[in-house]
């Protein structure tokens, strides 16, 4: 913990990749998980691409039930930490995030990438109308599908399976990652490209930190690996930082 410590406070530019294990303790069911949507019952094929536009309710009836739960939840500890090296501690601080939810932001981080989109927004398959994501929820909780006023489905801005991850979102969030002197990896098995990708565009010589319950394929060339909930482990770091200054 020193040792993150020292990391931490001697950086100035900290980029974060994090996955579905930051959002978790917020409540929030991971996919790959053996607890995970995947494990539970949930096919993979309710985010795939092609099956959404034959047919988008499979989606909506199991998003009626998971994005509430994404909605009602609240930024833990671990979300808080990260925004207060930006905002207290006067760090550089960008987020390459895999989820979906708002909880980076949320807790107060601005640079925030999502990578595999956000429920922010919602676009029509159509004629590609982009309209607030908390605008289809009341129809969806009705048990309807949302339909846009040309005739085509509205689709949360969440990437599916044959979809093309957003460009711009991911080269900020290279870019992000070239220009730190330290990367710190939080709940994230680093298994689903090319979002896992992304800490090898550190620059040579900069340390990276692993804070995951499980093995990594970046665990080997890690200067930091924690095994354990990333609530136990970084807001204890920061904490220490902000009590010595």
């Amino acid at each position: 913990m020193a040792h993150l410590t020292g990391l931490l406070r001697q950086a100035q530019r900290i980029a974060f990749v994090t996955g579905a294990g930051m959002s978790t303790e917020s409540g929030i069911p991971d996919f790959r998980s053996s607890s995970g949507l995947y494990a539970t019952g949930t096919a993979e094929s309710t985010f795939d691409l092609e099956a959404f536009k034959r047919d988008p309710g499979p989606f909506y009836r199991f998003a009626l039930g998971f994005f509430d739960r994404i909605m009602a939840a609240t930024p833990n500890a671990g979300h808080r930490a990260i925004a207060e090296l930006q905002d207290r501690l006067g760090k550089t601080v960008d987020v390459a995030t895999q989820n979906i939810d708002l909880l980076h932001q949320q807790a107060g981080t601005r640079c925030v990438h999502p990578v595999h989109g956000t429920i922010a927004t919602a676009t029509c398959t159509e004629c590609g109308a982009q309209v607030p994501g908390d605008s289809i929820w009341a129809t969806v909780r009705a048990g309807r599908i949302p339909w846009h006023g040309c005739g085509g489905v509205l689709k949360p801005d969440v990437v599916f399976f044959g979809e093309v991850l957003p460009e711009e979102v991911l080269w900020r969030a290279r870019r992000a990652v070239t220009a730190a002197d330290l990367v710190v990896v939080l709940g994230t098995s680093l298994t689903v490209h090319p979002a896992a990708m992304l800490p090898g565009f550190r620059r040579h010589g900069v340390p990276v930190v692993v804070v995951n319950r499980t093995p990594t394929v970046l665990d080997a060339e890690a200067a930091l690996v924690f095994r354990a909930a990333i609530g136990s482990v970084l807001p204890p770091a920061v904490a220490a930082i902000r009590d010595a200054d």
